[in-house]
């Protein structure tokens, strides 16, 4: 009702500015506690939306291939280069965009956990590419702080330590001697599951160098706190923005903003066959939802059938292999192939 509409309101009326390390230097490493409060017009709404959706999209691509390293390093600054540069104007269109996101993926459980992935690997590359100074810094002021372990116990469990660390390729011979961190297991599930620490007593021994991981820890959990507030007061915002932006922050996570896959590409193509695991590992969500859509109801409206086929076309499908899946699908609930190629088959062709 309105003292819920209210309420939001007043949440998205706090004035926000991007934050600022030491030194003169700007900054995009941000947990996004503050909405923002200045006024943009709905094109600048949209453009920041769509590319922070084009960031996002390109790190899901880019672990979905498993890139790694190095690799990832380099895709991941030339999408941030490309659409969310470390600027005065691409640090607002930053600020904006992610809550903008929030709020178009927080209406269900695999569009946040899709926001949340995506969102802390971004989170994870800018923490780790900030001078050191600045991490401390932006640690004290959030008030994340780890405490190293004391010499005595380093000297207890150094051997131990050391064969934890011994077959890591990707970490620098010093990081041995560097601090260790002592903080319960749950928090860096991700590094024991790869078996990167050293464990003793529920507790885990954190290098230095991966220091990320405990801090993306605690920012996974500040975020998704937030997000299940949003998902709480979205029927409200939808109905106040009924008029406005509720169908496009709805539609947001259908989208396609990838390449033009209007014009065949080079490389390793996906047959029909491979479709499915294809799809379930690999496909961005937006490709997985009308994939998954289309399994389940034998049907997509035009824009999606346009959108959904394009991108078949480039991961490898050929113009016959499409239309098959197409008409295998659409006719699974009693049309006729024939009036199915009559309807469709030239719009599939023509895409």
């Amino acid at each position: 009702g309105a003292p819920q509409r209210r309420a939001v309101a007043m949440q998205v009326a706090r004035r926000v500015a991007p934050e600022k390390p030491a030194a003169g230097r700007v900054s995009a490493l941000s947990m996004y506690e503050l909405p923002p409060a200045e006024p943009i017009s709905v094109s600048e709404f949209e453009e920041f939306a769509y590319d922070r959706l084009r960031l996002l999209s390109t790190i899901e691509l880019a672990r979905a291939k498993g890139l790694k390293g190095a690799e990832l390093e380099a895709r991941i600054r030339k999408a941030r280069d490309e659409f969310m540069p470390l600027s005065p104007t691409g640090l607002i269109k930053d600020y904006y965009s992610h809550f903008i996101l929030r709020l178009a993926y927080c209406r269900s459980e695999d569009l946040r956990r899709w926001f949340l992935q995506n969102e802390l690997e971004l989170f994870k590359w800018r923490f780790v590419n900030n001078p050191p100074e600045d991490r401390a810094a932006w640690l004290r002021a959030k008030g994340l702080q780890y405490e190293a372990i004391s010499r005595d116990e380093y000297e207890e469990i150094k051997e131990e330590l050391h064969q934890a660390l011994s077959s890591r390729r990707d970490l620098d011979p010093a990081a041995e001697r560097s601090e260790h961190y002592k903080v319960a297991f749950e928090e860096v599930v991700d590094l024991v599951r790869q078996r990167r620490v050293y464990l003793r007593g529920g507790s885990a021994f954190v290098p230095a160098a991966d220091l990320v991981s405990i801090v993306a820890t605690a920012v996974r959990a500040q975020w998704s706190r937030r997000l299940a507030t949003a998902s709480h007061q979205w029927p409200a915002l939808r109905e106040e923005e009924a008029d406005r932006l509720a169908s496009f922050l709805e539609g947001l996570a259908t989208q396609y903003v990838g390449d033009d896959y209007s014009r065949p590409r080079s490389g390793s193509a996906v047959s029909l066959a491979d479709l499915p695991t294809v799809s379930r590992r690999s496909f961005p969500l937006c490709m997985h939802n009308m994939h998954a859509k289309l399994l389940e109801t034998k049907h997509l409206k035009h824009s999606a059938r346009q959108q959904f086929g394009l991108f078949l076309k480039t991961i490898g499908l050929s113009c016959e292999e499409s239309t098959a899946f197409f008409r295998a699908e659409f006719t699974k609930k009693g049309m006729a192939a024939d009036k199915f190629m009559r309807d469709y088959g030239y719009g599939i062709r023509y895409n």
